[in-house]
């Protein structure tokens, strides 16, 4: 499966039931890997997306509750970023707070397949893995190889900070939830 997404920094593989998330910031590569559970309730309501009749289901994970609607015409178990499970494609997905939403706008199928060397992604644990992550876009470690002084470290720390505060919604609330 390929996938084109500018909106998560984060790439996703999903391969015999596990999910490899990995991030390049600068020359630095880290990933760590996990088994999503999600608990699926499904639902008699349907809806077309897309020209596509969707059933809907319903889960809570990461502090959230997701609303997705799927089509069983395509039985590929796929969705945005970790939410798969369900028989069939997730179309629509979206947490009831309505801070994310998204919708399949295009699907198509690819007859030649595809590799990825991960080799020179530092493998970590989830946890340790969200603090370097943490660490190399909020922190002035981001801007490795700059020698910073003075009034310039106080304007760069600024900016970081701004950065915090206008992406500070991650999807995942509880990420080990």
């Amino acid at each position: 499966m390929r996938t084109a997404s500018d909106y998560f920094q984060e790439r996703l593989l999903r391969k015999e039931g596990s999910t490899t998330v990995f991030f390049k910031y600068g020359d630095d590569k880290i990933r760590y890997q996990e088994k999503v559970n999600l608990k699926w309730v499904l639902y008699g309501e349907t809806k077309t997306i897309n020209g596509v009749r969707c059933q809907m289901a319903a889960t809570n994970k990461y502090g959230r509750r997701w609303i997705a609607y799927f089509s069983k015409e395509y039985p590929q178990s796929l969705g945005p970023y970790k939410f798969n499970g369900l028989p069939g494609l997730i179309f629509e997905l979206y947490d009831t707070r309505d801070q994310y939403h998204f919708t399949l706008t295009k699907a198509e199928k690819y007859a030649s397949g595809f590799t990825i060397n991960l080799s020179p992604f530092k493998e970590y644990p989830k946890d340790k893995y969200l603090k370097a992550k943490y660490n190399m876009e909020n922190t002035l470690a981001a801007f490795s190889g700059l020698e910073i002084a003075g009034e310039e470290r106080k304007y760069y720390q600024s900016l970081i900070e701004k950065r915090k505060k206008m992406y500070n919604n991650p999807i995942e609330l509880k990420p080990f939830e």
